[in-house]
Parts: structure tokens; C-alpha cells; sequence
């Protein structure tokens, strides 16, 4: 089989979600058998594709990681498989292209991490990255060179997609081809032969118990023992590609079922509740938690607000003529941010839903998920640059641009 490049297949995937919004929009009562029929055969088609991708190693990948920030130091992807470290005075300057401090992979470093998917760690000191390439490094975040106890990369020789998931000195990796690796955060050693879980995996492994709880695009969600990696339970709660989200004793997992998933980690993942299928196409991106409200934005574009104890909606803003969105919302000041594929940048009010800007930034695209940088919301685009938005008016100014 030919090589595929996985932006093909999310874009294959964005015209199986077209037709799942003119197959969302069906009203079930006029139709019941035809809604579930189409819905059961795009989902075919996600499916098929996704099975279809994983035949081969994947040519020329365009990775959505996101940037970092750790004190006045940010890590982000400047360009496919080169991370850069910067650092920040204040926000009313931008960052200059060629004003990094260090990049990974330099001159001498004889790897190719071919792109970043995974957003990296930081911990202790140490940037934790993850390439597609299936390589693993540990910097050193003042200077970017490998640390002394973890000298070389650890080649998993599998494409990883997901971040993976830092806790009590251990890394947790989910591979592309469903194995998960658990290596010694101080020397990058394989503490365990790799599990078995199957399937394809791009949201990043969630830890907490003493379990690990693994999301996957296949359909599967499987909780396993972080200790010896047996199954515990699993449940079938339909696709999932954005991060899942821990809030207490609940995880909040987005779904291409049109759901947003409270499952009961204390009752091994009894749905504590769901959204009850009102998103008017899948949740890709992951939610956000504020108060009592859980937010979050499907790829039609459409935001919902649901209440955090039950799962009963609040409020939805319906897109109009939008574009696919991928990445997180991000809450700054009362203000719901979030972006397009094609690059619109939406700010609704978080009590309302009513919208209160709109930008667009030309010839870029947003994959990555936000983060909160001095107040402002920063969105990395697909060609390396960053972008700070004001939350209050939608004010929007290039805080990095491509070299």
C-alpha cells in the first residue's frame, strides 16, 4: 500500500464530517431508520480509512502540537520535527524567528522526528518529545541538549500521535499501532514489555488510581493497571481524538458520537452522564471545566454549554457557515475562544453563548489547542507561527511569524 499522509486522512475525515452534519441534521422522528443507516455507514467510512492509514508508515505528516510555556520559557514547533525554545519578556513584543535560544534537533543531532503530534513536557527541567517518528527524547530546557541520564533517543519504531502522560517519574506513550510503552522518566528505559491495547490512539493517556485510561479513535476505551497493564474495564463510547479530561473522580471524554462522556472512574466508568447527543456534529477537541460548567465545541463549529453535575444543557451557539474545528477551546475572562481549521477565531460570552467577536487570520490553519499567556489566548498555526488574541475584543496580532 502506498504511503498516506495522515493530514490526507483528516481530510478525508472532514468530508465524512460533512456528511454527518446533513446526516445530524435529520430530524429522527421523520426518519429513524435513514439517520441511523447514513450514520452507520460514515462512521463505516472514518473507520475504514483510519484502518486503511494505519497499513502504511505515513509520508510527510503535518504535526498539530501545541506550545508549552514554563516561566518565562516557551517551547513550540517551528516547522515539522523542529522544536525551539524561547524566551519571553513580556507580551507586547513579539518573538523574533530567528531569536530562539535553542533547537531540537540541532546540526549534529542525527534524528529525524519527521514531525510533533504529541505536545511536550515539561517537568523538573526536562522537555519531554515525542516524534512521530517513534523517537523519544529528554532535554534539558535551559540549553536543549539530551540529558546526561538519557543521552540518546529511545526509538519505539511505532508513529506516535498522542502525548504521553508524565507521573511518579514515569512516562506513558501510546503508540499509533495501540501499544502502550512505559519508560523510566530519568533514563528513557523500558520499565515493562509494551501492551497490548489495539487500535489507533491520538488522545493522550489520562492517569489517575493507579490506573491508566486510554481513548481511542477506533472506538475503544480501555482502563488498564498502570502497574502490570491488565484490562480493568472498557466501554463503548464511540471514537475519540481529542484529550479526555480528569475532574475529580470523573473523566470527561469527547466523542464522535455526538456526546460529551462523564464516566465514573470510581464505578469503573459507569456514565456518571452524558450529553445526551445534542452536538450537532462529533466533539473532536477536548472540553473545558469552569465553575459549574462544562464547555465544549464540536467540528461544526457549534458551542455547548452543559452543567457539570448533570450533563443538562445550558446553552448552544450554532455556527452558521463554518469551517471544521479540531483544536480546545480555551475560557480566559469570561470570554469562550476557540478556532477554525481555515482560521476564524470566534469569542463567545461563557454565560451566554451570545457571540461577541469574530477574526480571521489569512492563509493559516489551527489545529493545535490554545493555551492562556499573560490573559491572552495563543494560537499556534500549521506553518509554525503563534498568534495572541485579546479576549475582551478579539484584538489579534502575529506573536510569531514563520522564518
Amino acid at each position: 500500500m502506498n504511503p498516506l499522509k495522515i493530514d490526507s486522512t483528516i481530510h478525508y475525515v472532514s468530508r465524512v464530517t460533512s456528511q454527518f452534519r446533513r446526516i445530524s441534521s435529520l430530524r429522527p422522528e421523520s426518519g429513524a431508520r435513514s439517520l441511523r443507516t447514513r450514520l452507520s455507514f460514515a462512521l463505516a467510512l472514518l473507520a475504514l480509512t483510519l484502518v486503511a492509514s494505519g497499513c502504511a508508515r505515513i509520508a510527510n505528516p503535518d504535526g498539530w502540537s501545541s506550545p508549552v510555556v514554563s516561566g518565562d520559557l516557551l517551547v513550540t514547533q517551528t516547522s515539522d520535527g523542529v522544536i525551539s525554545m524561547f524566551e519571553l519578556s513580556d507580551t507586547t513584543t513579539s518573538l523574533s524567528p530567528t531569536g530562539w535560544q535553542w533547537q531540537y534537533p540541532a546540526g549534529t543531532d542525527d534524528i529525524d522526528l519527521e514531525t510533533v503530534y504529541a505536545t511536550p513536557l515539561i517537568q523538573g527541567g526536562i522537555v519531554y518529545i515525542a516524534g512521530h517518528s517513534g523517537d523519544v527524547v529528554a532535554l534539558n530546557l535551559a540549553n536543549g541538549r539530551p540529558i546526561d541520564s538519557w543521552p540518546a533517543p529511545i526509538a519505539l519504531g511505532e508513529p506516535i500521535v498522542a502525548t504521553p502522560a508524565l507521573d511518579d517519574g514515569v512516562l506513558y506513550v501510546i503508540t499509533d499501532h495501540g501499544n502502550l510503552y512505559l519508560l523510566d522518566a530519568k533514563s528513557g528505559a523500558r520499565l515493562a514489555p509494551p501492551t497490548a491495547i489495539g487500535g489507533r490512539h491520538w488522545a493522550k493517556p489520562i492517569i489517575s488510581g493507579g490506573r491508566v485510561y486510554i481513548a481511542g479513535v477506533d472506538e475503544s476505551f480501555t482502563a488498564v493497571s498502570s502497574s502490570d497493564g491488565s484490562t480493568q474495564w472498557s466501554a463503548d463510547i464511540g471514537s475519540t481524538a481529542g484529550d479526555p479530561v480528569v475532574d475529580g473522580t470523573v473523566l470527561l471524554v469527547p466523542s464522535f458520537d455526538r456526546r460529551i462522556h462523564a464516566l465514573d472512574l470510581s464505578a469503573n466508568g459507569a456514565e456518571r452522564w452524558t450529553s445526551g447527543g445534542q452536538g450537532d456534529a462529533w466533539f473532536w477537541g477536548s472540553p473545558v471545566i469552569a465553575g459549574e460548567t462544562v464547555y465544549a465545541v464540536t467540528v461544526n463549529g457549534s458551542a455547548y454549554a452543559f452543567d457539570r453535575r448533570s450533563g443538562a444543557l445550558r446553552w448552544t451557539s450554532r455556527a452558521g457557515d463554518s469551517d471544521e474545528v479540531r483544536a480546545a477551546p480555551v475560557l480566559i475572562s469570561g470570554v469562550l475562544i476557540f478556532a477554525t481549521r481555515d482560521g476564524d477565531v470566534r469569542g463567545l460570552d461563557a454565560t451566554t453563548g451570545v457571540q461577541r467577536w469574530e477574526q480571521h487570520v489569512d492563509g493559516r490553519r489551527f489545529y493545535a489547542d490554545p493555551l492562556m499567556l499573560d490573559s491572552n489566548a495563543l494560537f499556534a498555526d500549521d506553518q509554525g507561527g503563534l498568534w495572541l488574541i485579546n479576549p475582551s475584543n478579539g484584538t489579534i496580532r502575529s506573536f510569531l511569524e514563520k522564518s
